[in-house]
């Protein structure tokens, strides 16, 4: 979809109900001035494992280490970032030019044209190194290196090659300015022009634009009222997408009550605790917190951002929930990939609950072949918002077994067949 003048409008009025906000525009500050430092620290590592100073073992140490707190200010510390150098450097043989490759590709491009001769040559690399040397596709995904690889580029040159951040991502989906596709090289370079258009249209830097998206992804809806010193901003109220922020609550909510009946403790997104549904906070329907559920620090960290878990006996996850009313699906199943992949051997049920109308979204994305690789197709189910309403109120009064709620799903297998 073209960026409109309503585009650039509700942009404009994002912004400047940000920064009207005190605390996030220091919190902004303080977050660019460390990134100047930060950005540098990282390029010396980068340089000194490219003129050979360093091997990949210690290059992807110093970066592990680093990114967890001194330098947690890009994003990098994740599954596509310094897990995924990780990954690389465990699974892939020495012998089949990892370093080298790495070496090439994280060098910025010259041109648009570079870039995609050398964010393809990897995506194809690592996915026939995966073939030839018969490396599980959960120990080591190809389609995480756009962001992998964008990164590099971003700290060498944020005019011009933006990072795949999931969060801009998301705010650029939910507005229609995205159209994806099963290349994720061409995906990343349908982002990079909607990026560098919003940027030169709002007239601001790329790090105001990332940290503006990553503040409006974290609500399910981006809408506030447009400020009167917005030049040519349209009236946007905080009413024109009713259905948005109040459908995901009312899920949450419904979920949860459910689950509660079912027997089941709840566990709710903490940055949803403060959200109303019937007149109370969700954090009222929620576990305090979530306990050490004893599946390792990365499967703990992914488990406590998704939407709403089921627990029973305080420690075991019957079922999780991922609410997708009008955020990016993508975004919802990769954390359920996430989680996963973390732990292959745990037996958790995984939905993705969306408006039927989104269900042949959520079927392309399941089909993808990262996700049915990873079985993700049988093992995550798509639960409508309308069955769920109409259902729930029944098996609150009859069902027993938090397990019955598979029921109610559709997996990719019947939706195809």
């Amino acid at each position: 979809m073209k960026l409109t003048r309503t585009h650039i409008d509700k942009f404009k009025a994002w912004q400047a109900a940000a920064w009207q906000d005190a605390a996030w525009a220091e919190a902004t500050r303080q977050r660019k001035e460390r990134r100047e430092q930060v950005s540098r620290e990282i390029l010396d590592l980068l340089n000194a494992f490219t003129a050979g100073k360093l091997t990949l073992v210690e290059f992807k140490t110093i970066f592990d280490k680093k990114t967890r707190k001194e330098w947690d200010v890009f994003g990098l510390k994740g599954m596509s970032g310094a897990m995924f150098l990780n990954m690389m450097t465990i699974h892939i043989p020495p012998a089949a030019g990892v370093a080298d490759q790495l070496k090439a590709t994280l060098a910025m491009p010259k041109t648009e044209a570079d870039g995609r001769e050398k964010m393809s040559g990897f995506y194809n690399y690592l996915n026939n190194t995966l073939s030839v040397h018969h490396i599980p596709l959960r120990k080591l995904q190809p389609l995480r290196s756009p962001f992998f690889i964008s990164a590099w580029w971003y700290l060498q040159n944020r005019e011009v090659w933006p990072a795949y951040y999931e969060s801009v991502r998301i705010v650029f989906d939910r507005e229609g300015l995205l159209a994806g596709s099963n290349d994720p090289v061409a995906d990343y370079f349908t982002f990079r022009s909607t990026w560098l258009e919003v940027q030169k249209a709002l007239g601001i830097t790329p790090w105001d634009l990332d940290l503006l998206c990553k503040r409006l992804s974290k609500s399910a809806t981006a809408v506030v009222k447009a400020q009167p010193h917005a030049p040519g901003a349209s009236s946007i109220s905080d009413t024109d997408e009713p259905q948005t922020d109040s459908t995901h609550t009312e899920v949450q909510g419904l979920l949860a009550e459910l689950g509660q009946k079912l027997g089941c403790k709840v566990w709710i997104a903490a940055n949803d605790h403060n959200k109303q549904w019937k007149g109370q906070k969700l954090k009222n329907l929620s576990i305090p917190s979530l306990p050490n559920l004893g599946m390792g620090d990365d499967a703990q960290k992914i488990i406590n951002l998704i939407d709403l878990i089921w627990l029973r006996g305080g420690r075991q996850v019957v079922a999780a929930f991922e609410v997708e009313s009008t955020t990016s699906v993508f975004s919802g199943l990769l954390r359920m990939s996430d989680l996963v992949t973390t732990c292959p051997n745990l037996n958790i049920l995984c939905f993705i609950v969306a408006p039927k109308s989104r269900e042949s979204l959520v079927v392309k994305q399941l089909s993808r072949p990262t996700f049915q690789s990873l079985d993700l197709n049988t093992r995550c189910g798509f639960l409508t918002i309308e069955s769920l309403k109409q259902e729930a109120p029944g098996m609150m009064k009859w069902v027993k077994d938090p397990s019955a709620i598979k029921d109610l799903a559709t997996f990719v297998a019947d939706a195809t067949e």
